[in-house]
């Protein structure tokens, strides 16, 4: 893929993963072999690592993303406007 988003790490499908660690595995395989950006949570430190783990092509960029004013390689919100 060229990118992907993951946006939160929640105890939502634990009947269909198993277990915490088994949902995150599955979740972070989104970002592998991504060639251009990986957009995760910056609220949430977990999504964070999911990046970090990922197998990407280089020159793939992190970006997070925020409800507020983003900081540097960051997606938010100014004056609500995305």
């Amino acid at each position: 893929a060229h990118s992907a988003a993951v946006l939160n790490l929640a105890p939502d499908h634990l009947d269909w993963h198993g277990s915490m660690e088994a949902y995150a595995a599955d979740k972070g395989r989104v970002y592998e072999g991504n060639t251009v950006a990986c957009v995760y949570n910056a609220a949430d430190p977990a999504t964070e690592e999911l990046v970090r783990e990922a197998d990407v092509e280089e020159g793939c960029r992190a970006i997070g993303f925020t409800l507020g004013a983003p900081g540097p390689s960051q997606l938010g919100v100014v004056d609500g406007i995305l």
